[in-house]
């Protein structure tokens, strides 16, 4: 038997995934500042941990949607809405100098 768990609907295997982050803050209205955000996200990380599914071994990335800071992400996902490939290349670029990354 794999230790890989099958999504039960869709019978394939899961392998990796993206956390949204900004959608999963968005379930706590409580929440005020980074620290609550990180503080929240550790817990359900931990409760995942304790019943013995811990997703951070299939979390290969993150999709944000505010700032989270003492986040290291592999990949991170960007939405824009665009025409063309072009477009889309230019507003990647765009944002990636205006974050320090280009």
């Amino acid at each position: 038997m794999s230790n890989i768990p099958e999504c039960r609907s869709m019978n394939f295997p899961v392998y990796s995934g993206m956390l949204d982050l900004g959608h999963y803050m968005n379930t706590n209205c409580r929440l005020r500042t980074p620290e609550d955000a990180v503080a929240y996200l550790h817990h359900m990380l931990d409760r995942h941990e304790k019943i013995g599914f811990p997703i951070t071994d299939w979390i290969k990335g993150i999709h944000l949607q505010m700032s989270i800071e003492r986040m290291d992400p592999k990949y991170v996902t960007f939405e824009f809405k665009y025409k063309s490939k072009e477009e889309y290349a230019r507003f990647i670029k765009d944002q990636g100098k205006l974050l320090g990354y280009v």
